[in-house]
C-alpha cells in the first residue's frame, strides 16, 4: 500500500512509516547453513528433503547432530518465536528471507515447531511459510517438512519481563523498552484502529501507533497452557490490530489471536476487533 504522508490521512500510522524504530533483519550465508546476527541461531539453509509427523520431527535434527551438519551438534525443531525471525512478510511464496533456498512454497505446506497445542494434545503449532503465519491446529500425525536451527533458545516474555508504571497506565516490555497502553480499544476496523493510536494523548505521550506484526506478536507466550496466550497484564483472550498489511491482498492485514496463539494475514480490515497502542 502506498504509505499517506500527511498524519490526517486515511491509513496513516501503517508498519512501513516506522521503519526507523526496527532493526533490519540481518543474515550471513554460508554452503548449508544460515546465521542471524541478530539472534546468533544459525539455521539449516534448506529445510529437510522427508515429511516428518510431529513426533519424528526431531529425528531430521539428531540426524545432523549426528553428522556435526555445518560443525554444529545442537540441532532442534525450533520453537515457533524462533521461526517468526526468519520471516519476510513483504514478499510471499515463500515470506522468508531469500537466505534460504528449498522452503516449501504451498498454500497448504507447514513446517513443524516444537510446541504442541496444550488445549488438545493430538495438535502441535505449525509454521506457514507461503504466508509467512503461525497455526497452532496441525494434527501431529500430519507429515510437514523441518527446518533445524541451533544455538540458545529464544524464550517468550513473562510476567518479569513485564513492568507496570505507578499510575497504572503503562506497561514497559523490559526487553525491548517498548512502552505499551495498559487499556485497550474494541470494535475497531484497521483504519479505526490505526486512526486511535496515531491520534492517541493517552498518558500524555504522543506518539502512540499501531505495532506492527512483529512487535505485536512478540506478547505471545506459547508456553502458556491456558488462554490468554500471553503474560502481559490482563490480556484480553481475543484477536488485535497490527499495523501490517497483507502483501498478497491489500483487503487484509495481520494480526495475533491471544485466544490461540495464531499468528493470522487473513483479517479482513473491515470486520472490527481490539487494537492496542505502543510507543
Amino acid at each position: 500500500m502506498s504509505c499517506p504522508t500527511s498524519e490526517t490521512a486515511n491509513f496513516f500510522g501503517q508498519d512501513a512509516q516506522y521503519r526507523s524504530k526496527c532493526a533490519a533483519q540481518s543474515f550471513t550465508s554460508f554452503t548449508n547453513v544460515v546465521l542471524d546476527n541478530n539472534t546468533g541461531l544459525t539455521w539449516e539453509k534448506s529445510p529437510s528433503e522427508e515429511n516428518y509427523t510431529w513426533e519424528n520431527a526431531g529425528n531430521h535434527c539428531n540426524d545432523l547432530n549426528s553428522s556435526s551438519y555445518g560443525g554444529k551438534s545442537d540441532w532442534r525443531v525450533p520453537n515457533p518465536l524462533e521461526l517468526q525471525t526468519i520471516v519476510n512478510i513483504s514478499t510471499y511464496k515463500p515470506a522468508t528471507s531469500s537466505n534460504f533456498t528449498g522452503i516449501p512454497t504451498g498454500a497448504d505446506d507447514f513446517l513443524w515447531t516444537s510446541k504442541e497445542y496444550s488445549f488438545d494434545t493430538s495438535y502441535a503449532g505449525a509454521f506457514n511459510p507461503y504466508y509467512g503465519g503461525y497455526s497452532y491446529g496441525k494434527l501431529k500425525t500430519n507429515a510437514y517438512k523441518v527446518l533445524c536451527v541451533s544455538g540458545d533458545e529464544l524464550v517468550a516474555m513473562t510476567s518479569s519481563d513485564f513492568t507496570t508504571s505507578s499510575d497504572g497506565k503503562i506497561v514497559t516490555d523490559n526487553r525491548t523498552g517498548l512502552m505499551w497502553q495498559k487499556e485497550y480499544v474494541e470494535d475497531k476496523t484497521w483504519q479505526e484502529a490505526l486512526k486511535y493510536c496515531a491520534d492517541s494523548i493517552y498518558a500524555g505521550y504522543l506518539d502512540w501507533r499501531l505495532p506492527n506484526k512483529n512487535e505485536l506478536a512478540s506478547l505471545l507466550n506459547h508456553d502458556k497452557i491456558v488462554a490468554p496466550y500471553s503474560d502481559f497484564p490482563d490480556m484480553p483472550s481475543n484477536w488485535f490490530w497490527s499495523s501490517s498489511t497483507r502483501v498478497i491482498d491489500t483487503y487484509y492485514a495481520w494480526s495475533v489471536n491471544f485466544n490461540n496463539g495464531s499468528i493470522n494475514n487473513g483479517s479482513n480490515k473491515g470486520s472490527k476487533t481490539y487494537g492496542r497502542c505502543v510507543r
